[in-house]
C-alpha cells in the first residue's frame, strides 16, 4: 500500500507542486494503482486497481483541474536532482561546480528528432568551451 510516507510520495512532495489534501490523497491512491497495475497504463485500469469507492471521473477530474504545470514541476525536478547532487558532493568536500549533460527528449516533439540532437551537441560543446576553456574536436554547426 503506498502512503503518505512511502519515498514515491515523499519525491513527489518534494517537488513543492501546490496540491491541496483531497489532491494528495488522489495522488496517493492513483500512484498505488499504477504499481498495481500490470500491463498497458490508462486511467480506468488504475482506478480499477486502487479499491478507491470513488467514481472515476473524480481521478480524471484530479488530473484536468489540478495544478499541474510541466514546465514548473521540470524545473522542480532538475533543482530537486542537483540538490541532492550537490548534498553528496559537499559530504565528500567536493566543492567544484556541477557540471554535467543529460539528454532526455522523451517530452520533445518528434518532429524531426536530428535536429534536435544536433542543437543539444551544440549547446554542450558550447558550454564545454566556456567552462573549461576546451575547443571542440570539429567547429560546430550552427
Amino acid at each position: 500500500m503506498v502512503t503518505l510516507h512511502s519515498t514515491i510520495i515523499k519525491f513527489i512532495l518534494a517537488l513543492n507542486v501546490a496540491f491541496s489534501k483531497p489532491q494528495i490523497q488522489h495522488l496517493t491512491a492513483f500512484v498505488h494503482g499504477m504499481i498495481l497495475c500490470d500491463g498497458r497504463l490508462n486511467i480506468s485500469q488504475i482506478h480499477r486497481h486502487t479499491n478507491e469507492y470513488r467514481h472515476l471521473s473524480c481521478m480524471t477530474r484530479f488530473f484536468n483541474e489540478s495544478p499541474w504545470n510541466s514546465q514548473h514541476l521540470k524545473k522542480q525536478h532538475i533543482q530537486f536532482l542537483l540538490n541532492k547532487v550537490k548534498q553528496a558532493r559537499f559530504k565528500q568536500e567536493d566543492y567544484r561546480p556541477i557540471t554535467f549533460l543529460v539528454i532526455d527528449d522523451t517530452q520533445c516533439k518528434r518532429i524531426n528528432p536530428h535536429q534536435k540532437w544536433k542543437g543539444l551537441i551544440i549547446i554542450f560543446l558550447i558550454r564545454m568551451e566556456k567552462v573549461f576553456g576546451l575547443t571542440a574536436p570539429f567547429p560546430p554547426m550552427l
